[in-house]
């Protein structure tokens, strides 16, 4: 949960401390990580976000004690939230949209999740069509307009602004800067 990065206990530290095997395991898992990426195989991404979600697990499983926090209401909510934006940020999406389809009132969602992850409802959603859109400019040569529109703006104008006021650059401008990117590093 992202709320374990914004409320830390008095006592928190960023430095967690793992048994030699445990570190040996997680080293490997990198490695293993690192070997998806550069090959590229069919479903390289799953499988490293299988192998994160794993190193995450064992991280918590040997870090317990240190990480305990009770995952309240609040948290749960948000997950909630979380996932609902995740899966339909490129539609056309409201606060009021989002509180009918968990059937919770507008305002305490809206609460609830900046309290919790530290984004507005809207932001999260913006930051995940930019972050789309960075991708799809860099790894396709589909054009800006259709784009924008995949990733759920149907106004260019509006897009570009966004992407702008968020990345610094334009989508032409990034897609000059970033296509093929992985290609260079191969």
């Amino acid at each position: 949960m992202i709320a374990a990065f914004i409320k830390r206990p008095p006592d928190f530290s960023h430095m967690l401390t793992v048994s030699e095997p445990v570190w040996n395991y997680l080293y490997d898992i990198v490695l293993e990580m690192e070997r998806e990426y550069n090959g590229k195989k069919k479903y390289w991404e799953l499988y490293v976000g299988a192998d994160l979600r794993r190193m995450f697990i064992m991280i918590y499983r040997e870090c317990a004690d240190v990480m305990t926090m009770k995952v309240g209401h609040s948290v749960t909510v948000a997950y909630n939230i979380m996932n609902y934006i995740n899966h339909h940020f490129t539609e056309d999406i409201s606060v009021d949209k989002i509180a009918a389809e968990l059937y919770l009132n507008k305002n305490y969602i809206a609460h609830i999740f900046k309290e919790e992850t530290g984004y507005s409802l809207i932001a999260y959603a913006i930051l995940l069509r930019i972050n789309r859109a960075k991708l799809m400019l860099a790894k396709t040569d589909k054009s800006i307009t259709q784009i924008a529109t995949e990733c759920g703006y149907d106004d260019f104008t509006y897009f570009s602004r966004q992407f702008k006021k968020t990345t610094g650059l334009t989508p032409s401008a990034y897609r000059k800067a970033y296509a093929g990117e992985d290609d260079k590093n191969q």
